[in-house]
């Protein structure tokens, strides 16, 4: 929809897009002058020859040869047109790299990563490069890392996590970078043409080996070589003309384009829409057929190559320069997704299906951030009115400082308080001891009481002054961030240069932030204690800030509930957002300043990288166990926990029944129901009831049968289908006539009925096996002739080969089966049946057990010392299960957050109308009118969602594609970590040697 709405303002005239890029300044050693203006004498033949060299670069992925290349235009284009010493090695060492595949420059033009390619190629030639040559060539591979980072950075946070681990958010800035190469080397071989054609030969001879085509052909010499043009010019001309090389119309080349983009976008409409009813997608159906090669990679380089092309002519033709962007961005935009759409089945076949939709995914948020970029989305880190806001913060936190002092001395007249209050109170109890034990438990409810309310305004201050302090701990670095990442916005030129010993000032505080304020106490909990009530209130915000502050704590507890130290139990864990944003502030640094960043060694880099792999390794030791690399160990563990507990309170609650008489409620055992399949012919064997089968049966039907009120069963008939066909005629010579085979297939369908007692069937249930061949007759005489000479009975016994054979895969796979709905109204009867049950065995004496269980403020006196003592106990099941379920979620958040969201069954446990019973939901349930008895007992609802969310996990743990998931923030400051790291390393290499 938004190429739609992108592909509408192509005919609306726009202002030009705020510049993403900016030129980066000469570097030292090189004099910058500028170069003398050479005009081509055919500009058909340079954009030709522009468009056949990037398709080249592109499909093959070439990073060395794209490196080299970038590294001379740029160095001719600031010396001249004369290539310096030097670039022999380097095109000799290239053409020896395409001899050997084992050789590492080869290796690099294997990688989709754009950044792993490009710093690949730079490792790989760096060492046989001139010192001079080797520094440019780690520029240029920073400029490409620095662009890639810009244009992750302009999407939305809730879009940038799809870009986390993918390299199509990358192609943009590899191909601006192969662009500006192209153009500026071509426009240094015609300068040295100029010249003379013994200054051009060598630069000729460079550039021919870089990209395989001399810049010398002619533009009908470039079509025969590249055939992919020559039919996409025929189908959509751009308007040139080889009489006198004149431009082309402006309205030409814009037709052109809109009706090759028109066919992209609809091709990729019809392959979506081939996906969604198929559910698969062929690699060709959304190829032009046409149009040569199959290859999906040199299919996406030509398109790049001829939208190059189209906004290239475009220029040339006096297009305005807003209309010019938006062929660029709008066509690479249809152009990733068309890749993505055309790879998406081979991705499904070769990598699974989440990394074949991760793949999809990357593409399309690639195409969306062009267009976000184009049309004027801004980064925002701190967001528009950041400095004002944290203006405002710090004057807030400087207005607070009276009060933090007035709060530490209420604290102390507080405690003060609540000493003499326990010390009256105590010596009080003394002179009551005799009064009588009634009177005893009611003064020390009172007491506890009071307490209870002093401690939880304690609590309440130590919340705000902990608040307070970390506003406190905060107000320096928020002014660092103001002071560091705005400060182009905040001046203007030539003030909004930043010097070098502001911008060291800046990596010193990030990298301070990031490898130990992340650590602090303030910012990650090293204190709370890992008892049930702790956890519990510490976990009620399950907020990715509030987790990763609690990252330390869910270490402390794996290791102290559960004895699992994969997550180091917690020890020197930073806080994950903390770190990232300080990362990240960092590597901005780097990629806005790139002439101070060539200056900064990888130590800063190395140690922030070091935090988050701790991180990394803890995040994993949430799913997979380090020392023995199972999965699962302490998410399974903290379910098990969790059903401890709900067993529990589901004996609590049982003996409550005993108690109250309500033992009559429950005729039938719940786990005896439904077991079966009852045959209803007789031969027939009984048949086990499908899992998912029972798990349709409605819960108003299995409570109906648990108390007695109806006979619930399950029946089922077999019933079979033939099928005749005649083939293999043939002639057995004259003598004998006509023969052909006469072939009879049979397909068993089984049909299941819920039944209540002695009444039409509630719902049907049915599935049907595949058409079985079960006889071969040889038929004598004509097409109609029933005259058999020969029978082979291949199945005899139809009915044992579908019980033996074709049931056991009936019986596991729940997608062969269709279902009817129970009819709403006997749902409803029996619902109004349930109720006057429960109504006739209803006790006022366990419903105040129940009140008194939700109550904070404890049992009421009427309740007996036996029902009290059930309260207690039931609260503690309650608070056990809160907690446990608090540690599940929290785990799950931060070790599988895509399979919270992608899986259907995991998600419903945990937020849906599945989702895992605490004190809080179960509390309101009863306060919504439920009867506690019915959800707790005869339903067992705590147990059945423990059951569900167990298997859901399971199948999460135990699916092929077993990669360990992320915190996507965490990802993707990593990768950008790893990749300066390595930059950084080259450089301070390169600064070392000697010319």
């Amino acid at each position: 929809m938004t190429l739609l709405f992108a592909f509408v303002l192509l005919a609306t005239p726009l202002p030009p897009p705020p510049g993403h890029f900016r030129e980066e300044p000469v570097p030292r050693g090189v004099e910058e002058a500028p170069p003398a203006l050479v005009e081509d004498p055919d500009p058909w033949a340079e954009l030709l020859w522009g468009a056949a060299s990037l398709q080249t670069l592109l499909a093959r992925r070439d990073y060395p040869a794209l490196l080299v290349l970038a590294t001379l235009g740029r160095i001719t284009e600031a010396q001249g047109p004369h290539a310096p010493e030097g670039w022999t090695a380097l095109v000799e060492t290239l053409a020896v790299a395409g001899q050997r595949q084992d050789h590492p420059l080869q290796r690099c033009r294997a990688l989709t990563d754009v950044r792993m390619g490009m710093l690949c190629a730079l490792e790989g030639l760096a060492p046989v490069a001139p010192p001079p040559l080797a520094r440019e060539m780690a520029e240029e591979t920073a400029q490409v890392l620095s662009l890639g980072s810009r244009t992750a950075r302009t999407l939305p946070p809730a879009y940038a996590a799809t870009l986390a681990g993918g390299a199509a958010a990358w192609s943009d800035p590899f191909q601006r970078l192969a662009e500006e190469a192209l153009e500026r080397s071509r426009r240094s071989w015609l300068q040295a043409a100029s010249l003379g054609e013994e200054a051009s030969a060598h630069l000729e001879g460079v550039l021919t080996a870089l990209v395989g085509l001399s810049p010398r052909l002619a533009p009908d010499d470039i079509l025969e070589a590249f055939p992919t043009f020559q039919t996409l010019l025929a189908r959509y001309p751009l308007g040139w003309s080889r009489a006198g090389f004149a431009p082309p119309h402006p309205a030409e080349v814009l037709g052109g384009y809109q009706a090759y983009v028109g066919d992209l976008m609809n091709s990729v409409r019809e392959s979506a829409r081939a996906l969604g009813t198929a559910g698969t997608l062929g690699l060709g159906a959304a190829r032009p057929a046409d149009l040569p090669g199959s290859d999906d990679l040199m299919d996406w380089a030509g398109r790049r190559a001829f939208l190059y092309l189209a906004s290239r002519s475009a220029a040339l033709a006096g297009v305005e320069g807003a209309s010019v962007e938006r062929i660029k961005v709008v066509g690479s935009a249809a152009s990733e997704l068309q890749m993505g759409v055309l790879s998406f089945a081979r991705d499904l076949a070769t990598r699974g299906e989440k990394a074949a939709l991760a793949a999809l995914g990357g593409n399309l948020v690639a195409a969306a951030a062009a267009l976000t970029g184009f049309f004027g989305f801004a980064d925002g880190a701190l967001g528009g009115q950041g400095a004002g806001e944290v203006r405002a913060l710090r004057e807030a936190v400087g207005s607070l400082r009276e009060e933090v002092a007035s709060r530490f001395q209420q604290l102390d007249r507080r405690w003060e308080t609540l000493v003499s209050s326990l010390d009256q109170r105590l010596g009080t109890l003394e002179t009551l001891v005799a009064r009588g034990n009634e009177e005893v438990r009611s003064d020390l409810r009172q007491l506890h009481e009071e307490v209870l309310a002093l401690g939880a305004r304690m609590a309440r201050t130590e919340e705000n002054l902990l608040s307070y302090m970390q506003a406190g701990f905060d107000r320096d670095y928020q002014r660092t961030l103001v002071k560091c990442l705005e400060h182009r916005e905040r001046f203007l030129p030539p003030h909004n240069q930043m010097d070098f010993s502001l911008f060291s000032e800046c990596l010193a505080d990030f990298r301070t932030r990031g490898t130990r304020d992340a650590k602090d106490a303030l910012l990650t909990d090293q204190t709370t204690p890992t008892d049930d009530a702790s956890l519990a209130a510490a976990l009620e915000d399950r907020s990715t800030a509030n987790l990763a502050r609690r990252l330390p704590l869910l270490g402390r507890a794996a290791e102290n509930r559960y004895g699992y130290g994969g997550l180091r139990g917690g020890r020197s864990l930073a806080n994950p957002v903390e770190w990232s944003v300080a990362a990240e502030a960092y590597l901005r640094m780097l990629d806005e300043w790139p002439e101070h960043a060539r200056y900064v060694t990888p130590g800063d880099l190395e140690a922030l990288r070091s935090v988050g792999e701790e991180l990394r390794q803890a995040l994993n030791g949430i799913v997979e166990d380090p020392r023995t690399g199972e999965r699962g160990t302490l998410l399974l563990r903290v379910v098990g926990d969790y059903q401890e507990s709900v067993a529990s309170l589901t004996q609590e609650v049982e003996a409550l029944a005993r108690r109250f008489q309500q033992q009559g409620l429950r005729r039938v055992p719940a786990e005896s129901l439904l077991l079966t399949l009852e045959p209803s012919e007789a031969g027939d064997p009984v048949l086990t009831t499908p899992a998912f089968l029972g798990a349709w049966v409605p819960q108003e039907v299995r409570t109906a049968a648990v108390l007695g009120l109806e006979e619930v069963s399950l029946h089922y008939r077999l019933t079979f289908e033939d099928s005749i066909s005649r083939e293999n005629f043939r002639r057995r010579l004259k003598l004998f006539g006509r023969r052909h085979d006469r072939l009879v297939f049979s397909r068993a369908t089984l049909d299941a009925e819920l039944r209540l007692g002695d009444a039409e069937p509630l719902a049907r249930y049915r599935a049907s096996g595949p058409m079985t061949l079960i006889r071969t007759e040889e038929i004598a005489g004509g097409a109609e002739s029933d005259k058999v000479k020969k029978v082979l009975e291949r199945v005899p016994d139809a009915r044992g080969h579908f019980f033996q054979n074709v049931w056991p895969g009936l019986a596991a796979d729940g997608s062969a089966w269709r279902a009817t709905a129970v009819p709403g109204n006997v749902l409803s009867r029996l619902d109004r049946a349930i109720g006057e049950e429960l109504e006739r065995h209803a006790s006022q004496g366990l419903d105040n057990v129940f009140t008194a269980v939700c109550r904070p403020a404890g049992p009421p006196d009427r309740l007996s010392e036996d029902d009290q003592e059930s309260v207690v106990r039931i609260q503690r099941a309650l608070l056990g299960m809160t907690a446990t379920r608090g540690l599940l979620e929290s785990y799950l958040l931060l070790g599988l957050p895509f399979s919270v969201e992608e899986n259907a069954r995991l998600a419903e446990s945990l937020t849906g109308p599945r989702a895992l019973f605490d004190q809080r939901s179960l509390c309101g349930a009863l306060a919504g009118g439920a009867n506690p008895m019915r959800l707790l007992w005869i339903e067992e609802e705590p147990r059945r969602r423990a059951e569900h969310i167990e298997a859901a996990l399971t199948e999460v743990l135990s699916s092929t594609d077993s990669s360990t998931e992320l915190l996507p923030m965490v990802d993707r400051t990593l990768q950008g970590l790893e990749a300066s790291v390595r930059l950084q390393r080259i450089r301070a290499e390169l600064a070392q040697r000697t010319e």
